[in-house]
């Protein structure tokens, strides 16, 4: 994502290169898209261990403690960092669409 920051900044400046920095940022959203599909997977098979496990009294947690305790997961933390990226480039390029 670094290298069409730059063109970017350029692009803001004087106006140049829009389509480069449009392909660059579609680029990236496919790659964050994968990302966050890779991720989404990761976190749902936390989420159904966690679901499985039972608390002291060996009765099944609760699906809203699950769900508490899932979201609380390094997967969980790199869905979501995977889902902003990719909300974010969509941001982008529909911004220079309007330019």
């Amino acid at each position: 994502m670094e290298d069409y920051q730059k063109v970017f900044q350029k692009f803001v400046l004087d106006g140049e290169d829009r389509e480069h920095v449009v392909l660059l940022m579609a680029r990236d959203y496919a790659i964050y898209n994968l990302k966050m599909v890779e991720a989404l997977r990761a976190f749902r098979s936390v989420k159904a261990s966690v679901i499985e496990q039972t608390d002291a009294n060996d009765k099944p947690i609760s699906a809203v403690k699950a769900d508490v305790i899932a979201d609380a997961t390094p997967e969980a933390a790199n869905y979501e960092i995977a889902r902003a990226h990719v909300n974010n480039i969509d941001h982008y390029i529909d911004s220079l669409k309007t330019l």
